[in-house]
């Protein structure tokens, strides 16, 4: 279990966190990725050889250090149709259960009850040089590198240049290929132990779609897999958009989508609801979520199994 027996149901501020039943229904709202804006501008200028590529879309970026959001004609027009079909009732936000979000306000409230100052704690670990240590880690792990999608690797060339918030996003989807699995299950004649790929470790922690209207699909497809293997779906994260424009971030837990403002936030509710909920971490993603455990929050339990490789990354973090 991923905590000592616990209370009451709860979790974090409503400013940063909804709940909504939803999710992937053909009236959530959809997003345009930052590449598809570039081509449609290109487009533009092909047709119109006059026009500047920028006038249409510029993508974030910093000038001098300081950070220039993305802007453009079309980022504009989109936004208001967005707004306008909106406004008509075509595209709606996520609909809210009350019950449930009484659930997701009280979580890390509870936790902080049980854990006075950890959230506080984590942040400040986080934002003080965990961040930096975790990339400095990873763009040290040429092997790790190497195994990651081409989408997934040119985030990783380009991360410092990016805004802290997009580096958290990838800096979490990538936690998971930087731990060993764990092997579960009892060994029986004729039955083999459980031991989860990468992919399933990192599913079991973040299932990142491009697109809103992919997560139910992505998320049936997970509860089929552990229902096949016999296994209990226990909460995790959904990221929404392309590794360097996430564009929503959601925990999922009994069949209920929290919705947060960002990647930490989302880290925070999950990580507070397996204390408060009293739940195990998930089996193929339990390494992953030790490593936060103790190096983000320094929490540690006597019944934590701490193998070698987690331990020496731990202390490479430090």
């Amino acid at each position: 279990m991923a905590s000592p027996s616990t209370s009451v149901m709860a979790s974090p501020s409503t400013s940063t966190m909804s709940e909504s039943n939803n999710v992937g229904g053909p009236e959530t709202i959809t997003t345009i990725s930052p590449q598809r804006f570039i081509e449609l501008a290109m487009e533009i200028v092909s047709l119109f050889p006059t026009e500047k590529v920028g006038t249409y879309y510029t993508a974030y970026r910093r000038v001098n250090g300081r950070p220039c959001n993305a802007h453009g004609k079309l980022l504009d027009r989109h936004q208001y149709i967005r707004k306008c079909l909106k406004a008509d009732g075509i595209l709606c936000e996520p609909t809210t259960d009350e019950e449930s979000n009484d659930l997701g306000r009280n979580i890390n409230i509870d936790f902080e009850k049980l854990y006075p100052s950890k959230i506080e704690e984590f942040r400040s670990r986080w934002n003080g040089n965990l961040r930096a240590a975790f990339i400095k880690v990873i763009l040290q792990n040429k092997k790790l590198l190497l195994s990651l999608t081409p989408e997934f690797l040119e985030a990783w060339t380009g991360i410092n240049n990016l805004p802290e918030d997009q580096q958290d996003a990838i800096i979490l989807q990538t936690i998971p290929f930087l731990v060993k699995p764990i092997t579960s299950g009892k060994r029986k004649r004729n039955e083999t132990a459980f031991r989860p790929s990468a992919t399933e470790i990192a599913d079991d922690f973040i299932i990142r779609v491009e697109t809103p209207n992919e997560v139910k699909t992505a998320v049936e497809k997970k509860k089929k897999e552990y229902l096949d293997q016999k296994r209990t779906v226990q909460p995790f994260m959904i990221f929404v958009g392309s590794y360097t424009q996430i564009e929503s971030f959601y925990a999922l837990i009994n069949d209920h989508y929290y919705t947060f403002t960002s990647a930490l936030d989302a880290v925070i509710f999950t990580f507070s609801s397996f204390y408060v909920l009293d739940l195990e971490y998930p089996a193929a993603a339990k390494n992953v979520w030790l490593l936060l455990q103790i190096a983000a929050y320094n929490i540690t339990h006597k019944v934590d199994k701490i193998g070698t490789q987690l331990s020496v990354l731990i202390t490479d973090l430090q």
